[in-house]
């Protein structure tokens, strides 16, 4: 049976790493998602969700994956290594998520914005 020490242990070291590789992935995440998305609420929307599933997945793992082991030593070695298998696996599928919205978004063209476009021609009138 796991202590309450190691699991806090465990869960508070998971979290702190996560939370680390979030608040790094943030702007590069939210830049890929602004083009996937062509800006705006969606691209916030979806960063913050990965954000959050980020740190939750790695969690989620090790609380109920995290196992009894012999010393503290071996179970914060455990907890490392179910918190980088949570971290790669929530990595994968954003990835495999970015890229197939990546692929179906070359299909698909961007739409004229036409405030832009009715500027562009106010501007291009002759003067009189």
């Amino acid at each position: 049976m796991i202590t309450w020490i190691e699991l806090g242990a465990a869960l508070a070291l998971t979290f702190v790493a996560t939370t680390t590789v979030a608040a790094i992935m943030w702007r590069p995440l939210h830049g890929v998602l602004e083009f996937i998305c062509h800006g705006g609420a969606a691209a916030r929307f979806w960063t913050t969700f990965s954000a959050v599933m980020l740190v939750c997945g790695p969690l989620f793992l090790v609380s109920f994956a995290a196992g009894q082991s012999l010393s503290m030593a071996d179970f914060i070695r455990q907890a490392v290594y179910l918190c980088s298998l949570g971290l790669i696996g929530a990595f994968v599928i954003m990835g495999v998520a970015v890229w197939n919205a990546a692929q179906a978004g070359r299909a698909v063209p961007v739409p004229a914005d036409p405030w832009r476009q009715q500027r562009a021609s106010v501007s291009a009138a002759p003067a009189e």
